[in-house]
């Protein structure tokens, strides 16, 4: 159960300036009292899904995008999570990704999983895998770093946020796409918050700091035996989807991950994305890379992935 104390003002990020706060996200409702809501100003593939869940006593939000914009502001002149001491928001990040952990920071009570909490506290731009061209933001923005951010609670799978009313989000832990990623399920409505493990694409991201094959292969299977009770996917990117559309994907996932080569290509392709990652996170970016080359966990990763 989330902490209820009341909620005390979180600083504001130095990007947001003073223009209407309307302007810098749109929302819709995909299921009553569920929201999509997107940032406006960052036109990118990268754009994340930001999800409200309201419930009869407290809301939770389901990642934050950047942080660049002022999202409690949003919601508040929106009217659709007021914050009040006697109806708390918590906001939780599905993983600890630049483009669904960077808005953490503006509020005051926050939740991911305990394998990503210090990779957020500390800001570190690599594990969270920082990287926005400046041509996907506004030109007066200045370049872009996720601001650090102490989570509240580090989450363990089969925590469960109660909202009230009998409606209840339970955390999925679903390591793959990351170490620490999640994923929730909120069974009284049949809606699956699949964050970056599932979405509308042919190709999951697997060569990421802190990715594995294997685990994102067992994630796959949990995920497939939640499938005949999901009513709705709501994923981190893209679109909403159904039950079917789940199947596939997953399915499809665990045929391409298991055939001959797949598991070479994705240990090679982390291990220079990942080199990549570090140069361009570092002051240091050949000593960096160095450092990477000799401690990659690519080997290991292969020999997991060859049990899976």
């Amino acid at each position: 159960r989330v902490p209820t104390s009341p909620p005390t003002p979180a600083p504001a990020s130095p990007a947001i300036s003073d223009r209407n706060c309307e302007d810098d996200f749109l929302q819709s409702e995909v299921h009553p009292g569920v929201y999509q809501i997107r940032e406006r100003q960052f036109v990118s593939s990268n754009r994340a899904n930001i999800w409200l869940i309201r419930g009869p006593d407290s809301d939770l939000l389901v990642d934050t995008g950047l942080g660049l914009w002022d999202l409690p502001a949003y919601l508040r002149s929106a009217g659709l999570a007021p914050q009040t001491p006697d109806r708390p928001l918590t906001a939780v990040a599905t993983h600890a990704h630049f483009d669904h952990a960077g808005g953490l920071h503006q509020f005051p009570l926050t939740a991911i999983h305990a394998n990503e909490a210090a990779a957020l506290t500390a800001g570190d731009q690599y594990v969270c895998v920082t990287f926005v061209p400046r041509s996907e933001l506004p030109p007066t923005m200045p370049p872009y770093q996720l601001r650090p951010a102490q989570p509240k609670l580090q989450l363990q799978d089969g925590h469960t946020f109660d909202l009230g009313g009998g409606r209840c989000v339970r955390v999925l832990h679903c390591p793959g796409h990351s170490s620490g990623s999640v994923a929730l399920w909120f069974e009284r409505s049949g809606l699956l918050f699949s964050g970056d493990t599932v979405y509308l694409s042919d190709r999951f991201l697997d060569i990421l700091p802190g990715s594995s094959v294997a685990q994102y292969r067992r994630s796959c299977r949990r995920l497939l035996e939640l499938a005949p009770r999901v009513r709705l996917v709501c994923p981190g990117h893209f679109d909403p989807f159904g039950p079917n559309e789940l199947r596939h994907l997953l399915s499809a996932y665990l045929a391409r991950s298991s055939r001959p080569g797949y598991l070479l290509g994705s240990c090679i392709s982390r291990l220079i994305y990942c080199a990549y990652l570090k140069a361009r996170n570092s002051n240091d970016g050949c000593a960096a890379c160095l450092r990477y080359a000799c401690c990659c966990g690519c080997v290991r990763s292969c020999l997991e992935g060859s049990r899976a």
